[in-house]
Formats: structure tokens, sequence, C-alpha cells
């Protein structure tokens, strides 16, 4: 092996070393690995598993009045995917298309692209998520001052023991006892406002979702 050859090869070790060694180049290749497993793995299971949502658009499609040929044209047209061709052919046009930012149409609202019915849902979603985000902070850090505080007293064991039967819950039960006791019982809340559209009255509707988010992350 010539000098020039040992030289590159220890410099292509040393940017290996360093990259490894970077805790954020880690972190941002451990997301996109995680990102990458679980939707190759939901788009297996949902393909592979009987009643997939390509066959039975399918099948709405042949009982309107379409040949088969027609419904798998049309379903393909839909969902952007060339459902004529293998499935391992299937997941890489998927995953093309996700990087292109392009995931198909709606074929329950018609015509409608499926990213701008999610960038319609977004704003709701950051708003109750960064609102219960804010709420976990305060409430985590106030509590767990008291309980420090207090170590070893009833109130640290009140502390720990509430928090920890709030996590075990799922936020979804926790967000449908809120709606009983905000709207059924006290009538704070109106329950037909509570849609999650972006709205004049997104703070007050808030309190269900991004108190049931919080219940599981403080």
């Amino acid at each position: 092996m010539s000098a020039a050859s040992a030289t590159q090869s220890s410099g292509v070790l040393t940017s290996l070393d360093r990259i490894q060694s970077n805790f954020v180049v880690r972190r941002i290749a451990k997301a996109i690995f995680t990102v990458w497993l679980s939707t190759s793995i939901i788009f297996f299971i949902i393909r592979l598993m009987p009643g997939n949502p390509a066959s039975i658009l399918i099948e709405e499609l042949v009982m309107q009045g379409k040949t088969e040929e027609e419904a798998l044209a049309k379903a393909a047209q839909l969902m952007n995917l060339p459902l004529d061709k293998p499935l391992t052919t299937q997941y890489v046009s998927y995953l093309g298309n996700l990087l292109r930012g392009d995931l198909g149409t709606s074929y329950r609202s018609t015509g409608t692209k499926v990213s701008t019915i999610i960038a319609e849902r977004l704003p709701w979603t950051l708003f109750s998520v960064g609102v219960s985000l804010f709420i976990s902070f305060v409430l985590g850090m106030v509590l767990g001052s008291i309980a420090a505080y207090r170590r070893n007293t009833w109130i640290d064991y009140l502390i720990s023991n509430v928090s920890a039967a709030f996590q075990a819950i799922s936020p979804a039960l926790v967000a449908v006892l809120l709606i009983v006791l905000l709207v059924d019982i006290l009538k704070v809340l109106k329950f037909n406002t509570m849609r999650g559209a972006f709205t004049a009255g997104i703070h007050r509707d808030s309190i269900c979702p991004s108190s049931a988010i919080s219940s599981a992350t403080c």
C-alpha cells in the first residue's frame, strides 16, 4: 500500500470516528433510521393484511360499475402506487413519493391531495402539542421541585404516585374523562366546537387535548 493510500484511508477513518463521536449527527442518523423503519413496517403491515385499503378501494370502484382493470388503474392513480407491480416495487415507489412529499390523493375527499389535508390540520396539531409540552414542563418543574424539597414526606409520595398513575393511564382515556367533566358535568366547553379546526375558539377548546397529552408526558 502506498503512502498516499494509507494517508487517504487514515483520513476516512478519522472522519468516520469524528462523525460517530458527534452527538448531533448520531441523533439525526438515529431519527432518520427510526422514521424509515417505522414507515417501512407500517407500509408492509397495511399492504399485507387482509382487507387492506388498496383492496377495499378497488372493491368499492368495482361496485360503482367499473371493470377490474379500470378500478385497479383508478386506485393506482389515487394512491400514486403501481398496484399491478410486485410489493417491493410498490415499496420503492412509495419511498420515492415520500421523499418528494407526494402522499397521493384522498379517495374519501375526492380530488384533494393528502398533503393538503395534513397541512390543514397541522396548525391545530402543533398548537395542541405545543401547549401540552408547555404545561408538562411547568407542572413537571413545579411538582418536581416540591417533591424534592419535601423528600420522604407524604407530599413527595403523593406527587410521585399520582404522576405514575397518570403516566399509566392512556391519554385517550384521560381525554374522554375530561370531555365528560368539562362538557357534560361542568359545561365549561361545548362539544360541537371541539372539532380540531384552527378557529377563533382554539385557545379554549384546546384544554381537553392538551391536558390529555400533558397527563402522559408530565
